[in-house]
């Protein structure tokens, strides 16, 4: 690509073009909760099918060239298992597996990725505010009622978009890090707030340390006191029944590790039980569609590792975990690790892989940019500055 000369170039046109698509996604996630408009599903896919289109062309290695081949198969034969719901079963599995086609996809553009993720570290925040703000309107609740909310209402769509963007700010001198922590802390879905928190806890242990005693000891005391004044209000008790227990009621997830894990145990014994004993050869091999869908279970599995083998078997398991393999290898390493991590804690506590807020993934990718701009000059990329500058002369 050659030297981009001024805003308008198009380098800085397909950068702002992946900044919008993915705002997009961002703000649909926090004002459409529950169920999104079919006109935003639609422009969503369509963005998405343009940036697949605009880097076919570019899909010369054999990996790619399969690994398409093989998710286009996917999209289709778990249809021959759901008759009943063939057009909700084909849209959820276009919905899974549109998402790491553009990433793959896109890791073959030849932009700065360091650049777009200096950008966004701007720009995300900005419409992070504006979508909360719009989301808490809706609510006219006290500060008790605003800190119970999540309680048995979880939103995992919302979670999961809070923790894949806070990776942006682990090597940004920004406060906005501890702002996404706090995010996930209010949101209170376990699953993904242990694995960012331990992923800041790790990679900032020492730099941090002194901010995290001194808060820790401050979060305690203040805790403390506000119990002695008003034990209806917080209480050590009603702190570990909501972070812990959630504030269930007996009949709602049992007791033990039955409501520790919020029913799940419950749930993998149902569906572990079906597998051994509904599913066939044809079964294990190209599972059997979603059962959430034909109405014989009214969740999925919460759990990646069953999800798959129900709705597309052996086959599927192994073909998006060469998938996500290639998405791995081509991320910047200095986030690969760290995403992995949260990737595989997610994979097996709640499930990763069906949610689109993957597409976020798109931040971390490895830059293929061609840093020559010329035959006389190199020039290299600061993410520190956020800005080029110039390493001279060959």
């Amino acid at each position: 690509m050659k030297n981009p000369k001024g805003l308008i170039s198009l380098e800085n046109a397909i950068i702002l073009f992946i900044l919008f698509y993915l705002s997009f996604r961002l703000f649909a996630d926090f004002i459409f909760i529950d169920d999104k408009p079919g006109v935003i599903k639609a422009g969503f896919t369509l963005l998405s099918l343009l940036l697949i289109a605009y880097n076919v062309a570019k899909l010369v290695n054999k990996t790619d060239i399969v690994l398409f081949f093989f998710a286009s198969i996917m999209v289709f034969y778990p249809l021959a298992f759901s008759q009943e719901v063939v057009g909700k079963q084909l849209a959820y599995n276009l919905k899974i597996l549109l998402i790491p086609m553009v990433i793959l996809a896109c890791s073959h553009l030849e932009i700065p990725f360091e650049k777009l993720r200096s950008m966004a570290r701007i720009v995300i925040p900005i419409v992070i505010g504006i979508a909360l703000i719009y989301f808490f309107s809706r609510f006219t609740l006290n500060i008790s009622e605003l800190y119970s909310i999540f309680d048995n209402k979880p939103f995992h769509s919302i979670s999961q978009t809070v923790a894949k963007l806070s990776f942006l700010f682990l090597y940004a001198k920004s406060y906005f890090l501890f702002f996404f922590l706090g995010a996930l802390i209010l949101l209170n879905v376990r699953s993904n707030l242990v694995p960012v928190l331990a992923t800041v806890l790790f990679k900032n242990f020492k730099q941090y340390f002194n901010y995290i005693l001194f808060g820790g000891i401050l979060l305690i005391a203040l805790l403390l006191i506000a119990s002695s004044i008003n034990p209806d209000l917080v209480s050590l008790d009603s702190i570990f029944d909501r972070f812990i227990t959630k504030n269930r009621p007996q009949d709602y997830a049992g007791e033990g590790l039955q409501n520790l894990s919020s029913g799940r145990t419950e749930i993998w014994g149902f569906y572990f039980n079906y597998i051994a004993e509904e599913f066939t050869l044809i079964n294990y091999l190209f599972g059997t569609g979603s059962l959430e869908m034909q109405g014989k279970y009214p969740l999925n599995a919460h759990n990646d590792f069953i999800n798959i083998i129900i709705n597309f078997g052996v086959f599927g398991l192994i073909t998006l975990g060469f998938i996500y393999y290639e998405i791995y290898k081509r991320l910047d390493p200095k986030y690969r690790n760290y995403i992995a991590f949260y990737f595989i804690f997610v994979f097996l506590a709640n499930g990763v892989m069906f949610h689109q807020s993957n597409i976020f993934f798109l931040f971390y990718l490895r830059s293929n940019f061609n840093n020559n701009f010329g035959r006389h000059f190199s020039v290299d990329y600061s993410e520190n500055n956020g800005s080029f500058y110039e390493k001279g002369k060959r």
